[in-house]
């Protein structure tokens, strides 16, 4: 079994085998699926931001994402 631990992304821990951070980041609105949203898009940049961020200062060793629609992301505020 995986256990996934929340993670703050202040501090880089090893995590023991069978264990997977989370950095979860709150959404605008509550996501529809198969519907797009353009009022989640700032909140899926900023998602993108921290896990680059993180990544590049190592506090990260990987980067997962829920599927991420470019076009939303093209123009958040039409």
């Amino acid at each position: 079994d995986l256990v996934l631990v929340p993670d703050d992304g202040s501090s880089r821990k090893a995590m023991p085998a069978g264990h997977l951070a989370i950095r979860s980041v709150k959404l605008g609105r509550r996501p529809t699926p198969g519907r797009l949203d353009r009022r989640n898009a700032p909140a899926t940049l900023a998602m993108l931001e921290e896990a680059s961020a993180g990544a590049l200062a190592g506090r990260y060793d990987a980067i997962v994402t829920a599927p991420v629609h470019k076009s939303v992301l093209d123009r958040p505020d039409a």
